[in-house]
């Protein structure tokens, strides 16, 4: 069974997603915060995070996602 964790607080779930969650060969896990998402992870010890949110440069010019 694949193990997957979702970080974020989109509401809109897609149709593979939905069939993946009908699925006995996925466990699926949300995590609406980080900090959540850290307990999660650290207990599950997922094949997948998928995470939904915004992608932005900070001032250093490095990637950072903010979780919605």
């Amino acid at each position: 069974m694949k193990k997957i964790v979702l970080v974020g607080n989109d509401r809109e779930e897609s149709t593979v997603l939905k069939h993946l969650q009908n699925s006995s060969k996925y466990e699926i896990r949300k995590a609406k915060s980080l900090e959540k998402a850290e307990k999660i992870i650290g207990t599950l010890n997922p094949d997948f995070v998928l995470c939904s949110g915004k992608l932005n440069i900070d001032e250093e010019g490095n990637y950072v996602l903010e979780i919605n």
